[in-house]
């Protein structure tokens, strides 16, 4: 699935896929935003990770920096994502749905998987509506 030699990974494609996964957060980021003014969503995912888990001095921060620092995390979680699909080889790339299917899989293992595991109150106390 990886390429074995690192001289043979496109470093040009590895970045764009990174930004693409950096544009792929930001726009949950704003879907986010919207079911949450609506009143379909209670507390982001990477709201529940940072209240569960986040280091001491976190919360001392005022609600803007920690908001913030919450969405630069849920940002680099996005484009490292994005970098490891720009790690795949070039063969399964190129197919048209991978993309797509790449996404769903890593929302679906963070959802089944990480999320229980670091304590994320939104999967326990979700809506059906959310």
């Amino acid at each position: 699935m990886f390429r074995r030699k690192r001289e043979q990974w496109n470093t040009a494609a590895v970045l764009h896929a990174g930004a693409r996964g950096l544009v792929a957060a930001m726009a949950m980021t704003g879907m986010r935003t919207a079911t949450a003014n609506m009143g379909l969503l209670e507390q982001s995912p990477p709201e529940a990770i940072v209240q569960a888990r986040a280091p001491r001095g976190i919360d001392r921060l005022g609600a803007g920096s920690r908001a913030a620092l919450t969405e630069l995390a849920h940002w680099c979680y996005g484009t490292g994502c994005g970098v490891l699909f720009g790690l795949l080889a070039l063969e399964p790339r190129t197919a048209r749905m991978l993309g797509p299917a790449y996404g769903f899989a890593i929302w679906a293992v963070f959802e089944l998987a990480v999320a229980p595991l670091l304590g994320a109150r939104h999967v326990r106390q979700r809506r059906v509506v959310g």
